[in-house]
């Protein structure tokens, strides 16, 4: 009786080291929250309102897409710019090129670009139309350009491209990681195709070199 009492206080022993290593094993392998995202109160970016699930394409999108992310509240100093060509056309001394941004209301903006002129600024209360922006506001801005030209021939002709201005409207104090490889605040972190990956357990993400 004495040895089977001994058997059950060594099965319990070794019952509760098991529990211990497996406690601990756990402990080993829990992430750390994101402590930026704890001190704002959301879970994740979803909540915040930022877009950040990694997609991978053949090349980066810089030509014909634009991601722009702007804290709630006041926007009245951003400004958004657009690059076009130095376009020659008739008559002379007139604009050659002149854009149109539709925005998600349908309402459109736009305007011609002095002849010459390569870079066009619209300030962020002029794409809005509002010197504020709420969470939850957000894109697509389709953006249209036309650009007036003459070929060889001397002919007369005419060129259109199309883009896209993606905004998000995030919470005020929100600070995405895009641009920071370094941050501590990654939990997880992996390299495919030569690109660096890296993600907090509240999904802020990064994707590049760094």
């Amino acid at each position: 009786m004495l040895r089977a009492e001994t058997d059950r206080a060594r099965m319990a022993w070794l019952s509760m080291v098991i529990v211990a290593l497996v406690l601990a094993s756990c402990a080993q392998i829990g992430l750390r929250p994101d402590q930026a995202m704890a001190q704002l109160n959301v879970r994740d970016t979803q909540q915040a309102g930022d877009a950040t699930v990694i997609i991978e394409g053949s090349q980066p999108p810089p030509v014909g897409f634009h991601f722009l992310r702007f804290q709630e509240g006041d926007v009245a100093a951003g400004s958004v710019f657009l690059q076009v060509p130095p376009a020659q056309c008739r008559p002379e001394g007139g604009s050659c090129v002149e854009y149109a941004i539709r925005r998600p209301s349908g309402e459109v903006i736009g305007g011609q670009v002095p002849r010459g002129q390569t870079r066009v600024t619209i300030p962020v209360r002029e794409l809005f139309g509002s010197g504020t922006v709420n969470l939850g506001h957000r894109g697509p801005f389709f953006v249209l350009l036309t650009v007036n030209w003459i070929d060889t021939d001397g002919r007369d002709r005419v060129s259109r491209a199309e883009g896209i201005i993606e905004v998000r409207v995030v919470r005020q104090g929100y600070q995405s990681l895009h641009a920071t490889p370094g941050a501590r605040d990654f939990a997880w972190q992996w390299t495919a195709s030569g690109v660096n990956y890296r993600m907090t357990t509240a999904l802020r993400a990064y994707a590049g070199g760094g």
